[in-house]
């Protein structure tokens, strides 16, 4: 071995053994962070955003977007944050300039930001503004009519003064009224769509180029905005405005976006038929129009967004319809318009969450190819769910449906309805309601990580709940593992804490023999049944193995008065690298918790091979006691109970009981201390042996005691 490699390697040593690789479920950086509350007292913030209002990233990397209520007037504003959570109210909208603010904002990549008022401006009916970047000041560009004829000069003859002959131009343009998303820009031109038109819910797409000025709307042929056509089916027949009738059964449109391949692709909420709905295309250059797919209401209806992927794929969401009525998310292919729902926020198997409604925010892609989604309601609280799916089926046929985030009335807002994301690893967006003043929220949430959501909350209290059926993802590290075990149908536990919080972890194992297989497994204290000390046809005790690669075997409880109480703590300390790395006795240090900014939350299903489940009268029984530290205080324990059976079909399933206590002396008893001790573990931060303690000889542990 020549020297170079023989030192290249004594170095890789040498770094090996000062700072050992450790693959944990977190890093410093949080998953979940409300980044700013909206509605702070006599402040004048904007409240209450909608969706799906746009995110526009700005060139100093700050996010942009409109909030439809609160600010100097209470009509709305325009905001910006940063990343890290540094939060600027822009400027206030006003009955001029527009009110309502509900789309959002578009970066039209000259020094401008670009958008729509639903309401307000001249005429009432909604405004396309611009707001520029240095400086903030916000112009109008366009003031929508809503087929308003003031000031227009009619190119025929007028016999009265309500009764003029305008030009099927000047009708067009005059039509559009009260859009509630942002345009988009292709080329050198901004196009939209209204939802309105002369009053009615047909509505229109409209175009206007980036370089325009302030508004001087007129409604002459020097006007900049022009309506490429309307979406009122009934145009058909009429000989002088069919040249502008949008080529589409759709009515309502609502969302539009720009395609990769130069086309624009839209929604409308219903057609001439009733509140269905249509996937439309159109062409910038000639403004043609044709559907992609028209909905039946057993597939969905009422498209609400829609976003392009990187398969090619159109998605978006849509309210009602779909199986038992529910919201759906669907994807359709742009050319071969091949349309599929990709699910229909379904309750899982064996979960007994709300199922989530109102999937307003659409869906984003994130950068690890997954998509993500809100809906404002259902989910474990009833304030709504950020969710999860695949863009490809998983063996079973489905697309991995996952519950990530369960929203509720406190810190973290209910009722998400926007979403962003702009390849920095992180979702953002914005909750309707809630937060620390009641006026919701911005947050963002870290692509990748560990995410414990849905399933139903078995106990809780104002610092600690435990909820059964829950649902966790995993992430994938540099060795891109996963948990061995399905995160399904598991145990999660929440302190509520945003001061360095942590879970120590104790369990001990039982195999019970039901004395009645119908009866119930039975609390702690009184199982329903015989606990067998050895296997059968084996004289050699339970042996029970954590799912950590350095942490020692354990043997199974077969006696109430003497536990086998083993720590749960996966970074155990190693023989190799102990005298580097002790360890950790924290039970997120190496498994499946998630760690947010308000809280940290475990995730557990203890699963046996079926090996263990020799009869069918059988029952695998966990007993955890997790001891909730909150600034390096003992301030709640926790005892839950995981029963685990095995059908005919091997199938495993797990019922769960919980209690909860409060800890007055803020500390964890000496015998779990004395057992992470004598274990080789570091003591938990803050946690102490009372002095004089033997642990060589702590006496033996029975139920509730310690």
């Amino acid at each position: 071995m020549n020297a170079r490699v023989f030192a290249a390697l004594s170095l890789i040593f040498i770094l090996l053994l000062s700072a050992p690789f450790k693959v944990t479920s977190q890093d410093q950086e949080k998953t979940f962070c409300v980044l700013h509350d909206f509605g702070a007292p006599k402040s004048k913030d904007a409240v209450w955003p909608l969706g799906p209002a746009a995110m526009a990233l700005a060139d100093d990397g700050s996010i942009w977007t409109t909030i439809n209520r609160g600010g100097a007037f209470d009509v709305g504003a325009v905001i910006k944050i940063t990343p890290d959570g540094k939060y600027t109210k822009v400027t206030d909208f006003d009955q001029l300039s527009g009110i309502h603010p509900e789309g959002g904002l578009v970066n039209g990549n000259n020094g401008y930001l670009f958008g729509t008022t639903s309401e307000g401006g001249r005429w009432g009916a909604g405004t396309i503004f611009r707001i520029r970047v240095q400086g903030g000041s916000l112009e109008v560009l366009y003031d929508f009519r809503n087929g308003r004829t003031t000031g227009v000069k009619p190119k025929g003859e007028c016999t009265t003064r309500q009764n003029c002959k305008y030009s099927p131009e000047q009708k067009a343009n005059m039509s559009g009224g009260r859009p509630v998303s942002a345009p988009v820009v292709v080329g050198n031109n901004l196009y939209g769509v209204t939802p309105v038109s002369n009053n009615q819910f047909y509505g229109t797409l409209y175009s206007i180029p980036l370089n325009t000025g302030p508004a001087t709307t007129n409604g002459d042929d020097n006007e900049p905005m022009k309506v490429r056509c309307i979406f009122q089916p009934s145009l058909a027949k009429d000989p002088e405005m069919k040249q502008f009738r949008c080529n589409t059964n759709g009515t309502n449109a609502r969302f539009l976006i720009a395609g990769s391949n130069g086309n624009l692709y839209g929604t409308t909420y219903a057609t001439d038929a009733g509140p269905n709905g249509t996937v439309f295309r159109a062409s910038p250059q000639g403004g043609s129009v044709s559907f992609l797919y028209e909905f039946d209401g057993k597939d969905g209806r009422m498209p609400v967004a829609l976003m392009e992927a990187s398969d090619g794929n159109l998605y978006g969401t849509a309210l009602k319809g779909g199986s038992a009525g529910t919201d759906v998310v669907f994807k359709i292919h742009p050319t071969t318009h091949q349309f599929e729902v990709v699910t229909n926020f379904p309750k899982p198997a064996d979960n007994t969450y709300t199922p989530g409604v109102t999937p307003v925010s659409g869906i984003v892609e994130g950068d690890d190819g997954n998509l993500y989604g809100t809906l404002q309601g259902g989910g474990l609280y009833g304030g709504g769910i950020l969710y999860r799916v695949s863009k490809e089926k998983n063996d079973e046929g489905d697309y991995n449906f996952r519950v990530l985030r369960d929203f509720d009335d406190s810190s973290g807002g209910r009722k998400p309805v926007a979403l962003a994301n702009f390849g920095d690893g992180f979702i953002y967006g914005t909750a309707f309601q809630g937060g620390a003043f009641g006026g919701g929220t911005f947050y963002r949430y870290k692509i990748d990580r560990v995410a414990i959501g849905g399933g139903a909350r078995k106990v809780y209290d104002d610092l600690i709940e435990v909820s059964e059926q829950s649902m966790a993802t995993q992430k994938k590290g540099f060795f891109q593992w996963t948990e061995k075990k399905l995160p399904d149908h598991g145990i999660s536990v929440r302190l509520k804490c945003d001061n360095d919080p942590h879970f120590v972890q104790f369990i001990y194992r039982e195999v019970i023999q039901l004395n009645q297989i119908a009866i119930a497994p039975g609390w702690e204290n009184q199982p329903n049944g015989k606990l067998l000390a050895t296997p059968p046809n084996n004289p050699q005790p339970w042996s029970f193995h954590r799912s950590c690669d350095r942490c020692s075997s354990y043997t199974g409880t077969s006696d109430l008065r003497d536990l086998h109480w083993a720590p749960d703590a996966p970074d155990a300390p190693g023989m190799l690298s102990g005298l580097f790395d002790p360890g950790s006795s924290y039970f997120e240090a190496g498994h499946s918790a998630e760690l947010d900014c308000d809280s940290l939350t475990l995730f557990d299903r203890p699963e046996l091979p079926a090996s263990f489940f020799f009869a069918p009268d059988i029952v695998v029984r966990t007993v955890a006691r997790d001891y909730a530290l909150c600034g390096g205080q003992v301030v709640e324990q926790v005892t839950w109970i995981s029963d685990e059976t095995v059908d005919q079909n091997k199938t495993a399933h797990w019922k769960y009981q919980a209690k909860l206590n409060k800890i007055t002396n803020k500390k964890i008893p000496d015998f779990f201390l004395c057992l992470l001790k004598t274990n080789g573990y570091p003591l938990p931060a803050g946690q102490s042996i009372s002095s004089g303690l033997d642990c060589d000889h702590p006496g033996l542990a029975t139920v509730g005691k310690p």
